[in-house]
């Protein structure tokens, strides 16, 4: 019973809203990857209140609320693809660390690189991944990159919106 109508008294709910096909689940890594929360701390975040909200795109909520009210919020957790959609506090800190070092090392290259590539010092993920290709080398494999550009702002989305630019300043507030 989807509204829940309908059924006797204490019926177990037989229907399951559907996953949030639409989720991108890259969007609410970067969320957490900018928050520096642990998979795991979304995890207790879903269970005990709405601060989850924050970390979904605003269009996507009611997709998420629906599916943590059918679903449950460990049922919901167990359907997401936990290994796309965050790191444990260790790895995540790990990350963030290296990010930062290897902006901190190469801040110079990097700043002459956006000024190269775009006068406003922004670029889109695709150039970003350019620019970090050129300026890091083998420091940083293409995943760190990807998350580098989440960690920077960039949205995840995808396409050419200005939402899915990568600024220099973002970039460099990374450093220690």
């Amino acid at each position: 019973w989807p509204d829940g109508a309908g059924g006797p008294e204490g019926a177990r709910l037989l229907w399951r809203p559907p996953l949030p096909e639409q989720v991108a689940v890259r969007r609410v890594r970067g969320a957490l990857l900018r928050a520096r929360v642990p998979v795991e701390g979304f995890l207790e975040e879903l269970r005990t209140h709405d601060e989850w909200r924050k970390r979904v795109p605003e269009d996507e909520a009611h997709v998420w609320a629906n599916a943590l009210h059918g679903l449950g919020a460990e049922g919901l957790f167990g359907r997401l693809p936990s290994e796309e959609l965050g790191l444990p506090a260790r790895p995540l800190a790990a990350l963030v660390a290296r990010c930062a070092a290897a902006v901190e090392k190469d801040a110079e290259k990097l700043s002459a690189a956006f000024t190269s590539a775009s006068p406003g010092k922004r670029v889109t993920e695709t150039e970003f991944r350019e620019i970090c290709k050129g300026v890091f080398g083998d420091a940083l494999t293409a995943h760190e990159v990807g998350d580098l550009a989440l960690l920077a702002g960039a949205s995840g989305a995808g396409g050419v919106a200005a939402e899915d630019e990568v600024a220099l300043d973002a970039l460099l507030a990374l450093r220690p």
